[in-house]
């Protein structure tokens, strides 16, 4: 800012020179005429008048050129000090997104980085992670280890409606349910015992997108249970593909 601003003063102080110099080459041009019209009268040569004039004609041309040359090299350089300005703001953007990126994987809050981003760079931060950044999100480990919790009392949800559909058929639910039995190894099918399973192995591979694309599919009952967990996993989610987009965004 302070190299712009007297880049800006040095350019208007030649500006204002050039246009006292060629106000000045402009009277002369303008006295030279009037001598040229009053030759006779006034006893001077033709051929003196042509010389100066000639000589006011080179000085105009000569001092156009220069003008014309500064422009361009006033022009080069604020050209160059934007793009400078735009680096460096684009650098600080990058360090506040990683700031925020590094909160996230600690389940901290953002908010005070969100702030520096909106003084420093000005560009918008999406209202979607704007509001999670005052308490932040939970963490990737975090949700791994709540999940167990939530399947059991999403399972148990599950079973109570087959039981309460199957009547005597339900006992072998009933029995499981006492017994918080589950399977913690994947496997086939579309019942809720089944969905969770390869739910907590796509946990375990690190892929929280694959497990919300299984939570999907479960039944109201058990939804609902897992809703919550499913909220908390979104969130974190969300966080991340909008830092993604931002990042993206920067420079382009």
């Amino acid at each position: 800012d302070v190299f712009q601003s007297d880049l800006d003063g040095l350019s208007s102080e030649y500006d204002k020179r050039f246009s006292e110099i060629a106000s000045q080459l402009d009277g002369f041009e303008n006295r030279l005429a009037a001598l040229e019209k009053n030759t006779i009268e006034s006893a001077i040569p033709d051929e003196l008048v042509a010389q100066y004039q000639d000589e006011v004609k080179r000085l105009k041309d000569t001092l156009e050129a220069q003008r014309e040359s500064l422009q361009k090299f006033m022009s080069e350089t604020a050209e160059t000090a934007n793009e400078v300005t735009q680096r460096a703001k684009d650098t600080v953007a990058r360090s506040i997104l990683a700031q925020i990126r590094a909160s996230i994987d600690v389940g901290g809050p953002f908010d005070t980085a969100i702030q520096e981003f909106d003084e420093q760079v000005g560009d918008a931060i999406p209202n979607q992670l704007r509001s999670l950044a005052e308490d932040g999100v939970r963490t990737f480990q975090e949700l791994r280890d709540s999940f167990a919790d939530a399947a059991r009392s999403a399972l148990n949800a599950a079973r109570d409606d087959l039981n309460e559909s199957e009547g005597f058929m339900g006992i072998g639910n009933y029995l499981r349910k006492q017994f918080q039995a589950r399977s913690v190894t994947p496997k086939m099918g579309d019942d809720a015992d089944a969905v969770l399973s390869r739910a907590e192995q796509a946990l375990r591979d690190n892929d929280i997108e694959g497990a919300l694309n299984e939570l999907d599919t479960l039944q109201d009952a058990a939804r609902e249970q897992m809703q919550p967990w499913i909220d908390q996993a979104r969130e974190r989610q969300g966080a991340l593909e909008q830092l993604d987009i931002l990042s993206q965004g920067i420079g382009n």
